[in-house]
């Protein structure tokens, strides 16, 4: 159970204990590892806490003001439910009014105790990767990359909501990395993770749980969000779930991806892009497979090898910088909106590393593709 009282209480402490933490090597979990012993020494509960505070004060701070470009004010926004409502009262009228109202009685509350909250804890933590395609950075929050940390960690508050956090196609709490943990969270990380499937899983851990001497978590609302008859139909997969035990599960594809830390991922692969000018002057991305794309008028565009034109594209061309520093090599460094880091060697060739493990290395004009390697093709 994590209350407000919890969140809002020596947040100082909380956020220097955090800090502390995650300069410890050990600490920094990487995708597919978890290690519950780490709990106590890595701040796992203040990672937690800290995320809370993240995503419950760092973008109502920075839309509060009514002159915000991207807000007309919340007490506008108050102002058209309490029009919604009236022009559709129904038998619903007074609940929806006193809902309202504690809504916005309790968002006063939040608010100021949101700008009694010291700057400095509610910084960005360098040591996460920047969150990426938020307008504005006074308004990104690191919650998700928190929560992953904590939940890797075993602090069952994160656990529980951790699920909820990982995009799409990001495995981020492996099964697999479970077989080691005890059961209740094994079972309830499995049911958050499949999604709709994942009840009979939330069901095993709610009766391994439940069944222990000390619970790790409290279940009372569970029973608000799932109905008696999802449960009954559950219970007799969560029965044979229990019956067969912890199950092996796929192998990780990448073990050593340093997700959600500012860290360079291992490179597995390179994949090299040359740059050539066009006939009206734009500098044009050319990859192996012939494809090209090309900034213009800051619309990106990318033409297939087969010379089909596509516009609005999702390509790294023209992505914004969100921070630049000098190495102790004296090498300038930026990261992306995507949250990769860029470096130039002398000769301007560009390079970058995926989370996946893919180098991209982007030549200068008019240089040539190198000859083809393996560890290219990969």
């Amino acid at each position: 159970m994590l209350v407000w009282a919890n969140v809002f209480e020596d947040v100082a402490a909380v956020r220097g204990k955090v800090e502390t933490a995650m300069g410890d090597p050990a600490c920094r979990l990487r995708e597919h590892e978890f290690d519950a012993s780490l709990r106590q020494q890595c701040a796992a509960d203040g990672m937690t806490r800290l995320a809370v505070l993240h995503r419950a004060c760092r973008r109502p701070l920075a839309t509060e003001d009514e002159g915000n470009p991207y807000f007309d004010g919340w007490r506008q926004a108050w102002a058209e439910r309490r029009e919604e409502i009236e022009e559709f009262a129904d038998e619903h009228y007074w609940h929806q009014v006193g809902s309202l109202e504690e809504s916005e009685l309790h968002f006063a509350w939040r608010m100021a105790k949101c700008r009694a909250v010291p700057k400095p804890v509610l910084d960005l933590l360098p040591m996460l990767r920047p969150p990426p395609f938020f307008p504005s950075p006074r308004s990104v929050d690191q919650h998700d990359l928190l929560i992953v940390a904590a939940a890797r960690l075993g602090s069952p508050w994160a656990l529980a909501t951790a699920g909820f956090t990982i995009k799409a196609g990001r495995d981020a709490i492996a099964v697999e990395q479970w077989r080691e943990a005890p059961l209740p969270l094994a079972y309830a990380a499995t049911g958050l993770l499949t999604g709709l499937h994942g009840l009979p899983y939330l069901l095993a851990a709610r009766d391994e749980d439940l069944g222990s001497e000390t619970p790790w978590f409290d279940w009372r609302g569970f029973y608000r969000t799932v109905s008696a008859e999802s449960i009954d139909a559950a219970l007799p997969a969560a029965n044979r779930i229990r019956v067969q035990g912890w199950p092996p599960c796929c192998k990780p594809q990448r073990a050593d991806s340093p997700w959600p830390w500012a860290e360079l991922p291992t490179v597995l692969r390179k994949k090299y892009i040359r740059r050539r000018v066009d006939e009206e002057g734009y500098v044009r991305w050319v990859f192996r497979d012939g494809r090209e794309t090309w900034l213009q008028d800051g619309i990106s565009y990318s033409m297939s090898p087969d010379g089909e034109e596509l516009t609005i594209t999702r390509l790294r061309i023209g992505v914004r910088t969100l921070r630049r520093w000098v190495d102790a090599q004296g090498t300038e460094r930026w990261v992306d909106e995507w949250g990769d880091e860029h470096w130039r060697d002398a000769d301007g060739t560009e390079h970058w590393i995926e989370l996946d493990g893919t180098e991209w290395i982007l030549l200068p004009v008019g240089e040539p593709f190198p000859p083809a390697s393996a560890a290219e093709s990969q």
